[in-house]
């Protein structure tokens, strides 16, 4: 009868709230139930034992002084006070599950703009990931604009993997794409695709800026340098040195989401693309660490005006699939290997339009 009576009912209160932490609705309504029924029964149980009074088994109304002797004597037991004690508790759970739910519904919706925001990282600079996480419905419109698009593969990794064990080709493709991400983000570039060693990357995407062709220019020749000092380091340890050659176009492209729900792809189509595509692989024919096409580095002298004194010209190309030939221009850096007849791989046959 004592226990009934005095505050053990508000441990149950306290479990309660430790169940809520679970972020489980169902173990919350679980608990409740399971706390309302034993203690519902403790109640039934102590009501019907032959010592217990109570104001339900009176004989007759009592008046002040036995009502106030009925409820201090030791036996007493009051049904109002546990159908209160149940009736607090009930709501209590109630609320909480409420709480629970929506807490757990806020906390998904939190996991999925964090994953989406996480997946935006893995292509677009910080800058660019923040406004479309925002509004990221701005990279399922199908636009049609001007980009530049640059391509850059690693000159002779087919050879130098097949020297590897696939668990060192991982690693070096690893540390390799690593560099260029960093690279690329720094100058506000968007990492469209990896394709082994080939890297596509478009500056002006999702939405095209005055700067796009003299920030892509930066990105290529920082790529050179951090690639020619990587290489140094690789010699160091006892590595063969890597170099890669890297393809620049500028045009208009169409830009947006392709594919179905489970597998979406953020891609730029059209001619630029393949023009760039090819002109990287001229590298290798041209031994230029850097092919661009005259319309992106007119681009760029509109953009800052000085140009790029230190591309040469190497006259119109015609390239596979193109009817127009394409006015090109070379850079060489000093590490740049040699020219070699032209061997396209299975990635540097691939068209994009």
């Amino acid at each position: 009868h004592l226990n009934m009576r005095l505050g053990n009912f508000s441990y149950f209160f306290v479990y309660l709230a430790a169940t809520a932490l679970t972020y489980s609705p169902s173990k919350v309504t679980v608990a409740a139930v399971a706390v309302g029924v034993c203690w519902s029964l403790a109640a039934f149980t102590i009501w019907l034992l032959p010592d217990t009074l109570s104001m339900v088994a009176a004989p007759s109304p009592l008046d002040g002084p036995d009502l106030l002797a009925m409820i201090l004597h030791p036996r007493f037991f009051s049904i109002m006070t546990v159908a209160g004690q149940l009736v607090l508790f009930g709501l209590t759970a109630w609320v909480l599950t409420i709480a629970v739910r929506r807490g757990r519904s806020l906390m998904v919706q939190r996991i999925a703009a964090e994953s989406d925001r996480a997946n935006l990282a893995r292509y677009f600079p910080p800058d660019v990931t923040a406004r479309l996480a925002r509004d990221p419905s701005a990279l399922d419109r199908v636009r049609r604009q001007r980009v530049v698009v640059v391509f850059m593969d690693l000159v002779g990794f087919t050879r130098l993997s097949e020297q590897l064990t696939p668990e060192a080709v991982l690693q070096l493709l690893r540390e390799y794409h690593s560099r260029v991400a960093e690279t690329v983000f720094a100058h506000g570039g968007s990492l469209e695709k990896f394709i082994g060693d080939a890297v596509k990357v478009t500056f002006g995407t999702p939405d095209p800026r005055p700067d796009d062709p003299v920030r892509a220019l930066a990105a290529a020749h920082a790529l050179i340098e951090i690639m020619a000092a990587w290489s140094v380091e690789r010699e160091a340890a006892g590595l063969p040195p890597l170099h890669v050659g890297i393809g620049i176009h500028a045009g208009e492209a169409a830009v947006g989401n392709i594919g179905d729900g489970r597998s979406l792809e953020y891609t730029v189509i059209g001619d630029t693309v393949n023009v760039a595509s090819r002109l990287e692989r001229l590298t290798r024919t041209k031994g230029a660490s850097i092919v661009v096409s005259k319309d992106f580095l007119d681009a760029v002298l509109a953009a800052n005006g000085l140009g790029d004194p230190r591309f040469e010209a190497a006259g119109d190309v015609s390239l596979r699939n193109r009817a127009e030939p394409v006015p090109i221009l070379c850079w060489r850096a000093a590490s740049a290997p040699a020219p070699r007849p032209d061997t396209p791989r299975a990635h540097e046959v691939e068209d994009y339009d």
